[in-house]
């Protein structure tokens, strides 16, 4: 038995792993705070957030053009004190392309590289329980939210 828990840890572990790493090559390289309140957002989400704040949401840099303005993703952003503006630099391409939206093939490196954090997000939603523990394990990987394990408390 004992036995049996150490594979069952090692194999929550490796699992892990793989969709960290899938995130990361679909993501890219950067790396946002665990509570910066923009980056990771979608352009929709993070608008609402700034006009809550008396802000002035402002494009300053899209990248890709695969997805419509609102589900873009906030990659980085700065604040002009002086005039309350937002400048927001977006990502609005997709990981795979899907019957909705166009993006990158499924045969190419970035493309099964997406498929596959799409389908290790797709197990995870079928079985907490693994986010569970590796929530048990490595209570750092959820400072901020994991895909899969939305939730998870």
């Amino acid at each position: 038995m004992p036995e049996m828990m150490s594979l069952s840890r090692r194999s929550v572990t490796l699992f892990a792993g793989v969709i960290v790493a899938s995130a990361a090559a679909v993501l890219g390289s950067g790396v946002a705070s665990a509570d910066d309140p923009l980056v990771g957002k979608t352009y929709a989400d993070a608008t609402a957030q700034i006009k809550k704040w008396s802000g002035h949401p402002i494009l300053s840099t899209v990248v890709g053009d695969q997805l419509s303005m609102d589900k873009c993703t906030v990659a980085s952003w700065r604040k002009d004190t002086k005039t309350g503006k937002f400048f927001l630099s977006l990502f609005c391409d997709t990981g795979v392309a899907t019957a909705k939206d166009a993006g990158n093939s499924a045969g190419s490196p970035t493309g099964r590289s997406a498929k596959q954090h799409d389908i290790n997000v797709e197990y995870l939603h079928q079985h907490p329980e693994v986010c569970l523990q590796m929530k048990a394990d490595h209570p750092d990987w959820f400072k901020k939210p994991m895909d899969g394990c939305e939730g998870v408390t």
